[in-house]
C-alpha cells in the first residue's frame, strides 16, 4: 500500500493543482531569485556555449505567429553602404559579420522602427506566451525553435557574432536577404541523450535596415523546415522597438568581467567558493520551527520529516509546480529510480578543437521528501513562495556545487530530475496556492511537500537553504539565513 505524501493519517484526495501550467495564458511560475537565475545558467548551457550579446527592452523580441505576406525589407529603408558575411576562423569557428553602414537620412519616415513576424512554423509546433520559444508539444526536446530579434547600430560598431564548433556552413539569399546555415558539432553520448540540444544556429541579415535575427534550432527539425521558416520571416513597420540591442564583445566585457579560476582543471574545479566560519551557521534540525528570511520574518516554517527512497512511492505524479508529470520513464525495470550518467568532456576551444569527451561516471540517486507546514504569524494575508533548495559541503566550508566545471572541462547529467543536485522537482499542497506559492491567511498554516533527487555519495554533505534570498549559499549563510542540517540522511 502506498503511504499519502502529507502526514496525515486521514485519507485525502488528490485534486489536479494546476490546470494546463503551460497553456498560453498561464501565469508565469513564481520561484526564488536564485532559481532564475539557475535557470537561465541552464538554458544557456544547452544553447551553444557562448555569451549573448543583448540590451534591454527585450531580452528577445515578441514575434508574431501569423500568415503575413513576406515584404522584402528594401521596401522601409533608404540606401546605406551594407555588407553582411561569414569569416571562417581556425577549423572551426565561423564569424558571422552584419555591418549596417550609415543610412543617408536620419528622417525617422525613412528609417521606421521595424517588428519581425514569423509566418511559418511547422505543424505541431507552437508558441509559448512570450512569441520567441516554439516547439513540438509531443517532442519537446527534439524538436523546438527559439527567435532572437536584434537591432544592430550604425557606423562602425558592425555585429559580429564568434560561433565556435561548427562543422559546416552555407550561405543562402533568401527574399534578398543574406542567411547562414551553422551546423554545430554534437557527440555521440549527445545524439543518444534525448536531451534538448540546439545544434542548428541561423543568422538572417535584413538587406538594407539594421535588423538581424538569430535562430536556434534542436536536432530534430530539418534543413528544410529552417529554410521555410526563414522564407516565412519579415518585418513590419511598428510604433514600438520590440528587437534587443545587439552589444559588441568590447561593451560586453567592461560590464561583465568574468571571475578568475582556480584549482586543477583535471579535478573538475573551476572557482572555489567557501564559508568561512561553517560553525556560525544558523542550524536548525527536522522538527525546528525555522523562522522566515533574514528581511521577512512573517512566515515560520517547519519540516516535519525527511524520507530517503529510491523510487517514486507515495509522491503526486506532479512537477515542480504542480503540473501532471509521469515519473515511469525515470525508473529501472525492478523499480527503482535510473542512475544518473555523469559525462564529462574536455571542452574544445571551438577554433581548432571540438569537446571531447573523456569519461563517464555512473551515480547511484536517492530522492529526498520534505514534509513541510508554513505558518503565517502576521496579521495581514500572504503569498509565501515555497522554493528551498539543497547544497552539499564539505566540513572546512567548501561549497562543492562550485567544484565541478572548468574552462577546460565540462559535464552534463543524463538524469534532468537531477537538476545540479539542488532544485526540487515536485511541489504538492492541498491548501490554497498559486504554483508554488501558497496563500495564506493571518494566521493559518498549510502543508506542503517537495522532493529532490541527488547522488547517494553525497547524502553526508547535504545541507537545506529554509529562506533563500537570492545571495547565494556563502552570502545566505554570513547573513545569518536558517540552514537544515541534514548530514544524517546519510545513515538511514
Amino acid at each position: 500500500m502506498q503511504k499519502n505524501f502529507f502526514s496525515s493519517d486521514e485519507p485525502r484526495n488528490w485534486e489536479q493543482i494546476v490546470t494546463n501550467a503551460f497553456s498560453p495564458d498561464a501565469e508565469p511560475h513564481v520561484f526564488s531569485t536564485r532559481y532564475q537565475e539557475k535557470k537561465q545558467k541552464l538554458e544557456e548551457s544547452i544553447m551553444p556555449k557562448k555569451r549573448i550579446h543583448m540590451r534591454k527592452p527585450m531580452m528577445i523580441a515578441a514575434a508574431v505567429l501569423a500568415a503575413v505576406v513576406v515584404v522584402p525589407s528594401s521596401a522601409y529603408a533608404v540606401s546605406r553602404i551594407y555588407n553582411a558575411s561569414v569569416e571562417p576562423i581556425g577549423n572551426y569557428q565561423q564569424n558571422v559579420l552584419i555591418d549596417v553602414g550609415e543610412s543617408v537620412s536620419d528622417d525617422s519616415v525613412s528609417n521606421p522602427i521595424m517588428a519581425l513576424q514569423v509566418g511559418w512554423m511547422p505543424d505541431g509546433i507552437t508558441s509559448n506566451e512570450s512569441g520567441f520559444k516554439y516547439h513540438d508539444a509531443q517532442d519537446a526536446y527534439q524538436r523546438s525553435v527559439t527567435v532572437c530579434f536584434y537591432k544592430i547600430k550604425e557606423g562602425e560598431n558592425c555585429l559580429k557574432d564568434e560561433e565556435g564548433g561548427i562543422v559546416s556552413q552555407r550561405t543562402e539569399t533568401i527574399n534578398g536577404n543574406e542567411v547562414f546555415f551553422l551546423q554545430r558539432n554534437i557527440t555521440e553520448t549527445d545524439k543518444e541523450s534525448g536531451r534538448m540540444i540546439f545544434d542548428k544556429v541561423v543568422w538572417v541579415a535584413f538587406t538594407d535596415t539594421n535588423y538581424a535575427v538569430q535562430l536556434f534550432a534542436t536536432t530534430g527539425m530539418t534543413d528544410a523546415e529552417m529554410e521555410q521558416i526563414v522564407e516565412n520571416l519579415s518585418l513590419t513597420p511598428s510604433d514600438t522597438e520590440t528587437a534587443a540591442e545587439w552589444v559588441s564583445e568590447e561593451e560586453l566585457s567592461e560590464e561583465m568581467p568574468e571571475g578568475e579560476a582556480e584549482g586543477d582543471p583535471s579535478e573538475g574545479i573551476s572557482y572555489m567558493q567557501t564559508v568561512s566560519d561553517p560553525s556560525a551557521m544558523q542550524l536548525y534540525q527536522i522538527g525546528d520551527t525555522i523562522p522566515g528570511d533574514v528581511f521577512d520574518d512573517t512566515v515560520h516554517m517547519t519540516v516535519n520529516s525527511v524520507d530517503i527512497q529510491d523510487n517514486f512511492d507515495g509522491l503526486p505524479a506532479v512537477d515542480c509546480i504542480g503540473q501532471d508529470m509521469n515519473y515511469s520513464q525515470y525508473l529501472k525495470e525492478d523499480g527503482t529510480i535510473v542512475d544518473n550518467v555523469r559525462t564529462w568532456y574536455r571542452a574544445g576551444d571551438g577554433v581548432n578543437t571540438l569537446d571531447e569527451e573523456i569519461r563517464q561516471e555512473t551515480k547511484e540517486q536517492k530522492v529526498i521528501v520534505l514534509h513541510l507546514t508554513y505558518t503565517n504569524t502576521g496579521s495581514e494575508s500572504v503569498e509565501e513562495c515555497v522554493c528551498p533548495y539543497l547544497f552539499s559541503m564539505e566540513e572546512d566550508g567548501t561549497l562543492l556545487r562550485y567544484t565541478r566545471d572548468t574552462v577546460e572541462q565540462f559535464c552534463n547529467d543524463s538524469c534532468d530530475l537531477n537538476y545540479d543536485g539542488s532544485e526540487f522537482f515536485i511541489f504538492g499542497t492541498e491548501s490554497k496556492h498559486t504554483k508554488n506559492n501558497l496563500l495564506l491567511e493571518a494566521g493559518e498554516q498549510a502543508e506542503a511537500v517537495v522532493a529532490f533527487v541527488v547522488n547517494a555519495e553525497d547524502l553526508d554533505k547535504m545541507y537545506l537553504m529554509a529562506n533563500p534570498t537570492g545571495q547565494g549559499e556563502a552570502e545566505e549563510i554570513a547573513m545569518g539565513s536558517p540552514v537544515l542540517d541534514l548530514r544524517k540522511l546519510a545513515e538511514k
